[in-house]
Parts: structure tokens; C-alpha cells; sequence
């Protein structure tokens, strides 16, 4: 997991895919990095991520949730095209920003 904190932003770029495998590891990351953040908005960087499983998109939602119940906005920073369509496909985009990747 790579983290890039500027003055307004906390950037979390999990390193390998969103799998239910994962899923405990991430979510302990990803909740433990909140902790504390003083950022205003939280940006997962799915750049360098490939496959998203079903549990995968419960942690980007589950992410979501709790970055809207501490007042944060969310992005979501999407680099394969499968990805950002089946966050298309669930509406996800309807909940929060997500957006290409710039090298994508």
C-alpha cells in the first residue's frame, strides 16, 4: 500500500487486485490510515489495479460509507477500463466520483 498525504488530500494506492482474499487486510489498512486523517478528501487510487471482485466492491463502498459519515469526499481513481466499467455497471459513479486515471 503505497499513501501520499497532501495538505487537502489522503491518497490510498493498494498495491496487487481488490479480491476477497484481501479483503480483512485492506479494510484494516485503509480504516486505520483514516484514523486521524485531517485531509478533506480521501482518494483510492485504483490505478494499478486490475481485478475487482464482488468483495472488492464492497470495500470501495464500505470505504465510502465511512469517509461520508466523518464528512470526507470521496474519489476513486480508476486506471483498467474493466474496472471503471463495472463501477459503471453498479452506479457506483451515482455515489462518488470516479475518475480515469491520467496514464490510463
Amino acid at each position: 500500500m503505497t499513501l501520499t498525504t497532501t495538505d487537502a488530500t489522503l491518497c490510498l494506492r493498494p498495491e496487487g487486485n481488490l479480491l476477497a482474499s484481501r479483503a480483512k487486510e485492506l479494510t484494516a489498512t485503509f480504516l486505520a490510515e483514516l484514523e486521524g486523517c485531517e485531509a478533506t478528501t480521501v482518494e483510492l487510487d485504483l490505478s494499478e489495479v486490475g481485478e475487482v471482485d464482488s468483495i472488492g466492491v464492497n470495500i470501495v463502498v464500505g470505504l465510502f460509507r465511512e469517509c461520508e459519515s466523518r464528512g470526507l469526499e470521496y474519489v476513486v481513481t480508476v486506471g483498467d477500463p474493466h474496472v471503471h466499467s463495472l463501477f459503471t455497471l453498479f452506479k457506483l459513479d451515482q455515489w462518488f466520483t470516479v475518475q480515469a486515471a491520467e496514464h490510463a
